[in-house]
């Protein structure tokens, strides 16, 4: 079955933020990169009374940022807190390597896997 990632309050979207300051990625940025050691699982999101299981995408345990290519500079401002992805879609849970994928900053941090990008998943 396929499933599409979203960024939860689990998802950690501040380990993606400090990796992409270490790569001197600023607002208004727009980049293809690698991003290794992404897990996608599964959280239980309670709303009131009700619990329902989201597919989710962890950053807590990526590797460094490959920047691949830089489409877009940055504005030198803050980089954004919040975190989107699209496109994040996979048969099964685990840990991938997203390779080529578009990051952008602008307002909001985005990661888009697209037909450009490839989804690797990491062999235990």
């Amino acid at each position: 079955m396929q499933r599409e990632a979203k960024v939860t309050a689990y998802s950690q979207p501040q380990v993606l933020r400090n990796e992409m300051e270490g790569q001197n990625m600023t607002h208004g940025k727009t980049i293809r990169a690698d991003i290794s050691n992404v897990r996608v699982g599964e959280s239980i999101i309670q709303s009131g009374k009700t619990h329902t299981k989201e597919t989710t995408v962890f950053f807590c345990d990526i590797g460094e940022i490959g920047v691949k290519e830089t489409i877009r500079d940055g504005d030198d401002g803050r980089l954004p807190d919040d975190v989107s992805v699209q496109g994040l879609v996979v048969d099964h849970f685990g840990f991938f390597d997203l390779k080529n994928v578009l990051i952008s900053s602008n307002g909001t941090i985005n990661v888009t896997v697209d037909e450009k990008s490839e989804l690797v998943p990491v062999e235990a």
